[in-house]
């Protein structure tokens, strides 16, 4: 029997690969381009905020349990014929606990980069369209915590070039403040970032300019210019900075795909190195079947009038506690262009101990499809596993797919959600708003290996949110196949509470959990909420079946010797009554 249950239990294991499910995603409804993630109906489930491919409308598709896992819903918003939206990006902006949503739009005959941020106000399940805050930006703004009062505020660059933030309060209205006096701009397209610099777990602000990039560090409530980082030398083209822990040390790392020419033929991924206080080469291996591939250059090829930047999209695909990168390359042969999964792998010789392997799986799964121009993940079935979401752009209309990780190992995983935390008991019908998209929030977990080696990661949550950055609302962490708890686990959300780092630590996680975090009051982390959602993993429903199927067997043996015994005492009881008796004679 056990041995049985093993080989069942090999030949799931190694179950692996990606698999299409378009259709149990999105039935029949694949059109419109992605813009952003959250849970605008307060479910747990994470719902997807479209464009519409004459780019004037911006909609929601509500994530569900059943088949398609991602249906059209009534919330819309539409603009006139001379608007293009050029972004999207939810949050809350006063602070009533409901998702707002943000739209950039730029006019259809506008040849520069300065877009209307509109602010549209979300009320209990819909959009106000028509009563919007707006004000003119270049470029998209960064949704942050300028004040570390738990409602979203914006920076950017004014109509005039100035580095500014526009604030936000329960009123909705906004003041403009401007950050700094060192007459830089900022890069079109940029990749600044609220993410923590110096280590403290709080949320600073990581600003590209044209020339440099600078660290803002959030220094008790005020955010001060501290130091000036260089671009790579010999990179002609630079993208955007994605933060991550590559080498699973509690550090995030700042990994920057470029280009040495302009056509891209010569692309690699560089990090910074803070020691060296140089750029190291993390991965520029593209080749495949003798055929050069390489970064799409900069250009409008995802919407008109907006240039978009080079992304590299990270998450642990593998859950093997190490993050894994997706990005779009385009062959220098013949210029089609597909998502490659980048997956992170160990090296003693390379920058951080780490380096990168191409996976070129998900090329091969449509080999039709040749123009993507979208690769970000996403939990489809909402069980820590990173699937992926395609957007293909032909003939001016987008088609999205989706692709299913199975992953080819029981591991285990951790995720986390931080919502603002300015509704947690008088909610309106009651509901805690579990997918209010909240930028900054710090998390890092300590861990213990079946070897006894200490790990430990981080990530912050939702640290960039312009240029179709499509991070989702959460983090989640792989933690391999070892099923220990997680041994302590901090949240840290931006601003002070008396000088004091607002942080709060838990103990003793269960693994393959979903650990919401209600940060309530902001300013006394003790009373701080945490609710935990345990999702059973392969293993544990293996363990039950072979505790059933011995359950089984056992009592099969009980019955078969309890009816043999019966089977013996009829016998003998037939055999007495067959007896002659000689006492009776």
């Amino acid at each position: 029997m056990y041995s049985l249950i093993a080989i069942l239990f090999v030949c799931w294991s190694y179950v692996g690969g990606m698999n299409n499910i378009t259709s149990k995603v999105f039935g029949t409804d694949t059109s419109g381009l992605l813009a952003a993630f959250g849970d605008f109906n307060s479910d747990k489930l994470t719902d997807i905020f479209r464009i519409s491919n004459d780019r004037r409308t911006v909609d929601i598709l509500f994530g569900r349990d059943v088949e398609p896992i991602l249906q059209k819903s009534s919330v819309k918003c539409r603009f006139d014929a001379k608007t293009i939206i050029t972004s999207v990006m939810p949050s809350d902006f006063d602070g009533d606990s409901k998702m707002d949503v943000l739209v950039t739009t730029i006019a259809s005959d506008s040849e520069n980069e300065t877009n209307e941020v509109r602010i549209l106000w979300g009320n209990k399940s819909n959009l106000d369209c028509d009563e919007d805050t707006h004000f003119a930006a270049i470029g998209q703004p960064l949704v942050f915590d300028y004040d570390g009062d738990m409602i979203a505020d914006l920076f950017g660059m004014n109509e005039r070039g100035i580095k500014t933030v526009w604030t936000f309060g329960a009123g909705r209205n906004f003041t403009e403040i401007r950050l700094g006096h060192d007459g830089s701009k900022l890069a079109v397209p940029h990749s600044c970032a609220f993410v923590d610099l110096n280590g403290d777990m709080v949320a600073d602000l990581f600003v590209t300019c044209e020339e440099s990039i600078q660290y803002w560090i959030n220094d008790g409530g005020k955010f001060e210019l501290n130091v000036s980082l260089p671009y790579p030398k010999d990179a002609v083209l630079h993208g955007q900075v994605t933060f991550g822990d590559i080498n699973s040390d509690g550090v995030l790392e700042k990994i920057l795909p470029v280009c040495k020419d302009p056509l891209c033929f010569s692309s690699s991924i560089t990090v910074w190195d803070e020691m060296k206080e140089d750029w190291e080469t993390l991965f520029s291996d593209f080749q495949r079947d003798n055929v050069t591939w390489g970064f799409r250059p900069l250009g409008k090829t995802v919407l008109e009038k907006s240039t978009y930047p080079i992304v590299l999209r990270m998450a642990d695909f593998n859950m093997d506690g190490y993050p894994d990168f997706l990005g779009i390359v385009q062959s220098k042969v013949t210029n089609i262009s597909k998502a490659v999964l980048l997956i992170n792998k160990e090296c003693s010789t390379c920058p951080f101990g780490r380096t990168l392997h191409a996976d070129w799986t998900l090329a091969d799964l449509d080999r039709s499809n040749n123009n993507v121009q979208i690769a970000t993940f996403y939990d489809i079935f909402q069980n820590g596993k990173m699937d992926i979401l395609l957007v293909s752009q032909n003939n001016n209309k987008w088609q999205i797919s989706a692709v299913e990780n199975i992953v080819s190992y029981d591991a285990y995983f951790i995720k986390v959600l931080v919502l603002n935390g300015l509704c947690n008991v008088d909610c309106v019908d009651g509901n805690v708003p579990y997918g209010t998209n909240y930028p900054g929030a710090f998390i890092k977990y300590y861990t213990t290996d079946s070897d006894s080696s200490k790990r430990r990661s981080s990530a912050v949550q939702l640290h960039q949110s312009a240029y179709f950055s499509l991070q989702l609302p959460y983090s989640v962490f792989g933690l391999g196949e070892t099923p220990n708890f997680v041994d302590k686990l901090y949240v840290t959300i931006p601003g002070f509470s008396n000088d004091n780092v607002r942080k709060h630590e838990w103990n003793q996680i269960i693994p393959n959990s979903q650990m919401v975090v209600i940060p309530h009051p902001p300013d006394n982390p003790k009373k701080w909420v945490n609710k935990l959602f345990v999702t059973p993993s392969r293993l544990v429903i293996l363990t039950l079946l072979a505790l059933v199927g011995t359950c089984i067997v056992i009592c099969t043996i009980i019955g078969l010797l309890h009816w043999k015994e019966k089977r013996e005492d009829r016998r003998e009881k037939l055999q007495e009554a067959h007896r002659f008796h000689f006492d009776a004679m």
